[in-house]
């Protein structure tokens, strides 16, 4: 039973790297975007990309639940504690943990590049932010300078 299980886990991981691997496409196109307009974000262009992100996190969230619910079955099963590699490795099959480790070690690949894909993303538009407030705040000061000598040009008028 438990070897089904491990089995089905292993597909379940992959399942996972061929939707995080589309997840990455999308970061990659996202960032792009972001490089492109200086970190200015249309919506129009990202609004469809980020819909398209939305739902493959939508099949990621049901493949994890999934993934959970074997792990505790196989904890179970192996009766150890909790689903880690260095725990099973000597209660499995050699194959079946080598089949495991690589689709674990290759979504968390996929996992650190989408990460910095977005977190260079994240800089980008806070670089855009900053940068419109900087440009703003001249101009507020300026347009408040102009109102206070307006304001003393018209009671030095009034006098």
């Amino acid at each position: 039973m438990t070897r089904e299980i491990l089995k089905e886990l292993t597909e379940n991981f992959k399942q996972q790297r061929r939707i995080y691997s589309g997840m990455l496409d999308l970061a990659s196109e996202q960032l792009a975007i972001l490089e492109k307009n200086q970190g200015q974000v249309y919506a129009d262009e990202i609004e469809s990309l980020l819909g398209r992100r939305n739902n493959l996190l939508d099949d990621i969230n049901k493949k994890n639940r999934k993934n959970k619910q074997l792990q505790l079955i196989i904890v179970q099963e192996l009766g150890i504690e909790e689903f880690v590699l260095a725990k099973l490795e000597s209660k499995i099959e050699a194959d079946q943990f080598q089949a495991l480790k690589e689709q674990i070690s290759g979504l968390s690949k996929l996992l650190e590049m989408i990460s910095e894909k977005d977190q260079r993303s994240q800089d980008l538009m806070q670089q855009s932010i900053n940068s419109k407030r900087h440009q703003k705040a001249p101009s507020s000061s300026r347009q408040a300078s102009q109102a206070y000598k307006q304001s003393m040009e018209q009671k030095a008028d009034k006098s």
